[in-house]
């Protein structure tokens, strides 16, 4: 019996820096994959500036065309599906709304209204077009 209770209150002690390890950790990962989405357009957008710069006009234009594709569907169609989908509906099924999980969607809310807002002010970030 002595060794139950020493589980137990080792569970106690653990349980608290185990849950912040694993908030602090899923929070990385959601912010890693919200960086592979937002950086799946840069390369074509960099391209299509050099070929500019190259003077390769029908390169850049492909280029600039397949940007502004990729860039609209990462950033207006899968962040929403894909990211805040998870982290606002799944997460709030398997773990319930904890403290910072407010705080936390509010900002992934924030920067889909800012690509909202970009893409009906017709302003292609990053572009020096506008």
């Amino acid at each position: 019996s002595t060794q139950a209770f020493f589980w137990l209150k080792h569970v106690k002690i653990d349980f608290l820096v185990m849950f912040i390890h694993h908030l602090a950790n899923n929070m990385a990962q959601v912010g890693s994959l919200v960086l592979c989405v937002h950086d799946t357009s840069d390369f074509l957008l960099e391209a299509a500036k050099m070929a500019n710069y190259a003077k390769y006009q029908r390169l850049c234009d492909f280029l600039f065309i397949v940007f502004s594709v990729v860039h609209f569907i990462t950033r207006l169609v899968k962040y929403p599906l894909w990211v805040l989908n998870s982290t606002m509906f799944e997460s709030w099924a398997i773990v319930g709304p904890f403290p910072s999980w407010w705080l936390f969607n509010i900002l992934l809310l924030v920067l889909q209204v800012l690509y909202r807002m970009l893409l009906s002010s017709g302003v292609c970030p990053g572009s020096g077009l506008g």
